[in-house]
């Protein structure tokens, strides 16, 4: 069984009864997250799944490479043997450089933003590219999850930070797309994000009538 922070600031983590029971994939075809509207957990499918397939998340932070995610794993008392963490598996490599990337990504990200989320113009323009390049291997390895909507809302930070409003609301899109995948149209961060996407259609129009 498998534990799951839930959302009031992640200051809570908690055992479900079906949920918990969902085993690990490093390319899972499903998401968790925790609904604070409703005061549940959900789980949505974010790839086709074929009758009689075995639903899978994700346990280990996707951004590590396959010794890291082992150690990881270890704790939890299995190996993973899905193909990113399979060496003889079809794109392994191609694979486990992808996700070495991201964790190097993940470090010029971190720590980059306000508290509030927003960035700084300096910041946003030396952040930009990474964040891009992030959200590319995001997709290209499957992952379609919350930390990809993070990105994504990243992206639109910084967009907004350069005034460049049409491509920060291109990025907003992307991050809806993304939640609903990964948490579902009931979300409230799909309020959250929907709410940014007309402030930045407001923005810009006022930018064009200037």
């Amino acid at each position: 069984t498998n534990d799951f922070a839930i959302r009031k600031d992640d200051e809570y983590a908690a055992v479900f009864f079906k949920t918990s029971h969902i085993n690990h994939s490093c390319i899972p075809n499903a998401s968790f997250a925790w609904n604070n509207t409703l005061e549940r957990s959900t789980v949505h499918a974010v790839n086709d799944i074929a009758a009689g397939e075995e639903i899978t998340m994700c346990y280990c932070p996707p951004y590590h490479g396959r010794e890291d995610r082992k150690m990881v794993q270890l704790c939890y008392g299995f190996e993973c043997t899905c193909p990113a963490c399979d060496p003889e598996a079809p794109g392994a490599e191609a694979s486990e450089q992808r996700r070495l990337r991201m964790e190097e990504l993940a470090d010029i990200l971190n720590g980059s933003a306000n508290l509030d989320g927003s960035y700084e113009e300096a910041d946003a323009r030396s952040c930009l590219p990474a964040a891009i390049e992030m959200a590319e291997l995001h997709v290209q390895e499957g992952l379609v999850n919350g930390l990809l909507v993070d990105v994504y809302t990243s992206i639109a930070s910084m967009r907004r930070a350069l005034g460049t409003y049409t491509a920060a609301r291109a990025a907003y899109r992307e991050a809806l797309l993304a939640l609903l995948h990964a948490e579902g149209a009931d979300s409230p961060r799909v309020k959250e994000t929907m709410d940014s996407l007309r402030a930045i259609k407001g923005l810009d129009d006022v930018v064009q009538e200037g």
